[in-house]
């Protein structure tokens, strides 16, 4: 509990900033922040972008107690989660982390993603506490990015890199994938990272400047999660908690 206070802080200590300033203007700076605490390292990590005000979450929940408890999931949110990443599947339960890039609480992603984009430097300053957090704490193996939102900061887009990892599309797909319409990447290059030269710096006190990215070899998806209305027209681009399981098989068997 004592890393997850502090990156709290850390949180904080840039939302104060901006509230002090009156530099962004969005009711999300009154409303602090909301966090999965406790995610479990060197499995998966399901990112989304920022939690919703109408959620149950309080400033610390976790992914786990999330998923188990049916009154918690009883949300879209959450319960597309649980159907297509996770299910009974009390491995993926316990293998799972949950992280949003953004921890502040707004239930309009496009509200949130507007009053933000004014302020670079915010974006940047909280990108490199989240940036932190994956690479030297939750350390995946495999990472879906639950919206577009998400692949954005991850670097899906060259021309914007964010995070700015090197992603590299699965050209021979896995057996479990095979048939299906997932948009799979490894991050992979010398480094893990890209070489745009406007990609986030990690060269602040508790980010140094890896030399070599801990997801470097990794598998990333860049996936939207549907809900059941669009089942029978996108069925192949849907995710199952069996076929999550038998990626994450297939990549723990091929971890070199």
């Amino acid at each position: 509990m004592e890393h997850d206070i502090t990156l709290a802080l850390q949180y904080y200590h840039e939302l104060l900033k901006v509230r002090t300033d009156n530099s962004i203007k969005g009711d999300f700076v009154n409303r602090g922040l909301s966090m999965c605490c406790a995610n479990p390292r060197n499995g998966i990590l399901i990112t989304g972008i920022n939690p919703s005000g109408d959620s149950k979450d309080t400033l610390f929940y976790t992914f786990k107690e999330t998923m188990s408890i049916p009154e918690r999931r009883c949300n879209s949110y959450w319960r597309n989660k649980y159907d297509q990443l996770i299910g009974d599947d009390d491995y993926l339960l316990n293998h799972t982390a949950y992280l949003d890039l953004f921890p502040f609480v707004e239930s309009s992603q496009n509200k949130f993603s507007k009053e933000i984009e004014g302020n670079v430097e915010f974006q940047k300053q909280i990108m490199l506490i989240t940036f932190a957090e994956i690479e030297k704490h939750i350390c995946p193996k495999l990472i879906i990015a639950s919206n577009s939102r998400s692949s954005f900061y991850w670097g899906i887009k060259r021309k914007y890199p964010w995070m700015g990892y090197a992603l590299e599309r699965v050209k021979e797909m896995p057996p479990c994938l095979k048939g299906q319409d997932i948009r799979l990447y490894q991050i992979k290059s010398d480094t893990g990272f890209s070489n745009h030269e406007n990609r986030v710096k990690q060269n602040i006190e508790f980010a140094p400047d890896f030399r070599e990215s801990s997801l470097n070899r990794k598998y990333f998806i860049d996936y939207a999660m549907y809900d059941e209305r669009h089942r029978k027209k996108c069925s192949q681009r849907f995710l199952t908690p069996q076929i999550v399981r038998d990626l994450y098989n297939w990549i723990e068997q091929n971890d070199t």
